[in-house]
């Protein structure tokens, strides 16, 4: 396990140091303009923070989830952790690497096949993943935008591991997600905060913390 959390937390910072320099800014107006650089945060110290991060998402899933779901989960716990940082220092979610992560989340359940995982474990993944997307697709259009689509893109990276395991884990992540960012949402207005309020790393903390609260 302890192997295992190490080579998550070495990829995620590579992940982060190589990936982010190339990955192009947000041209949707004038918040654009005002947001931290993708290409300020390929900083040694930022990647550590991070990594560090990762490597509790791992060892948390290494510790409480099934070993035929785990591949799904490691997937969240390195590309998952890296894309909610940068929605966390940014508020911008980058649609490409998204969408590449998606296409690995799919390879990870094909492969948790080899280790036990069923063709209903890898259904359940696949259509609690649309699920997720489609809820907040419809949340999105109904709120008239009311928060970034880019959140939109990335829920499915959080349904599709915990679907993985159970319906259970994924609405309770779910949930748990939904309340870490009601409460983030509160502290932020306490505190006066401005801009567009990050949802990824909520949700992405939702899905560890149900499932270390679900073992």
């Amino acid at each position: 396990m302890a192997a295992l959390t190490v080579s998550c937390a070495l990829v995620t910072a590579m992940v982060w140091l190589t990936g982010l320099s190339r990955v192009p800014e947000p041209a949707d107006g004038d918040d654009s303009e005002v947001k931290v650089p993708y290409a300020a945060l390929a900083r040694p110290r930022v990647a550590a923070l991070v990594a560090v991060f990762s490597a509790a998402a791992t060892w948390i899933a290494a510790s409480h989830v099934p070993v035929a779901a785990l591949p799904p989960w490691l997937v969240l716990s390195t590309l998952g952790v890296a894309l909610a940082a940068v929605d966390g220092f940014t508020t911008w979610i980058p649609a490409g690497p998204t969408r590449w992560t998606w296409l690995i989340m799919t390879a990870a359940g094909a492969g948790a096949l080899l280790l036990g995982a069923s063709w209903t474990d890898l259904l359940r993944m696949v259509v609690g993943a649309a699920t997720a997307g489609l809820l907040y697709l419809g949340l999105w259009v109904s709120t008239r935008g009311g928060f970034g689509f880019g959140d939109v893109r990335f829920v499915p990276l959080v349904a599709a591991p915990t679907a993985a395991v159970s319906v259970d884990l994924l609405l309770a992540a779910l949930l748990t997600g939904t309340v870490l960012a009601l409460v983030h949402g509160v502290w932020r207005h306490v505190t006066r905060r401005s801009g567009w309020q990050p949802w990824a790393p909520t949700l992405t903390l939702g899905a560890f913390v149900a499932a270390a609260a679900m073992a």
